[in-house]
């Protein structure tokens, strides 16, 4: 949980877009099916990543007044296609891979939907999800917070990612 007082999805929103902003991510808006989204891109790298020295993320940020399983599942493969169709046009090397978070802003969250992003994200060649709730009514956020698959440092860095940007947001 986070600390302070309950806030609505767009001062939730504008905050994660201002430290975006402060770290030079790319910012557009965009519609995607029933959803007006915002899409946050920027290419990292770091060479203490095993076999990795090249992330490039997308984080695909939409709001909604309730949030079903359904419909954070709908948003998160409308969000991992985004990122496999935009993915090409990052530079990229032998030993690059892509971070996709879908964020979800919500002051009504099922108990379904929470079950389901706290599951274990779906395997992808090269392409790493992480499905992430924000309860803007309780500010609380939801999402997999444990190690998995062979490239742990990658999931790592997924959770480092969700620190810095969406903790306390």
């Amino acid at each position: 949980k986070f600390k302070g007082k309950k806030m609505n999805n767009v001062v939730h929103a504008e905050r994660i877009f201002a430290r975006f902003k402060q770290d030079e991510f790319d910012l557009i808006n965009e519609s995607m099916d029933l959803f007006d989204v915002t899409v946050a891109t920027k290419t990292l790298f770091n060479n203490s990543w095993f076999m990795t020295n090249q992330m490039n993320v997308f984080v695909i940020m939409g709001s909604i007044e309730c949030v079903s399983r359904d419909t954070v599942h709908t948003f998160t493969e409308m969000a991992l296609d985004y990122a496999r169709k935009r993915r090409k046009e990052f530079s990229r090397t032998v030993k690059s891979v892509t971070a996709c978070y879908s964020i979800l802003i919500s002051p009504s969250i099922e108990d379904e939907a929470r079950k389901w992003v706290l599951q274990k994200p779906c395997n992808h060649f090269r392409l790493f999800e992480l499905p992430v709730l924000l309860d803007s009514l309780n500010n609380s956020l939801f999402y997999y917070r444990k190690t998995v698959g062979r490239e742990p440092t990658h999931y790592r860095f997924l959770q480092d990612f969700v620190q810095k940007y969406f903790i306390g947001a």
